[in-house]
């Protein structure tokens, strides 16, 4: 009989209290057992890159996160922009609806 290898690609979660934490079946750094733990959050710039995620050691406990303080800072920055961006976008289509409603109501009232 021949010996048979089934091999599955993709970043399986390990069940950890953090749900970034995986293993990362495809990662080139996977090269012997036991296989590497790595996180998975955007946090870091690689994964907001579609690079491979970095190896972790915090074994899935937040207590231990290994995600340097200046890459939180930078994501905490860019969701504050975002979320400005998108309030600027959402009083601009109420401004529009209002304006839109005024000229219905105006057309309403000549015929």
């Amino acid at each position: 009989m021949s010996d048979v290898r089934l091999v599955i690609d993709g970043d399986f979660h390990t069940g950890a209290e953090c749900q970034y934490h995986c293993t990362p079946t495809i990662h080139p750094g996977q090269t012997s057992l036991p296989l590497k733990q790595a996180c998975v959050h955007k946090a870091w710039p690689q994964n907001s890159d579609g690079d491979f995620p970095p190896f972790v050691k915090c074994k899935g406990r937040f207590s231990k996160c290994e995600i340097p303080q200046k890459f939180l800072s930078r994501a905490i920055s860019g969701k504050k922009r975002r979320l400005g961006n998108l309030q600027e976008k959402i009083e601009k289509t109420k401004r529009d609806i209002a304006e839109l409603q005024m000229l219905n109501e105006r057309k309403d009232g000549r015929s």
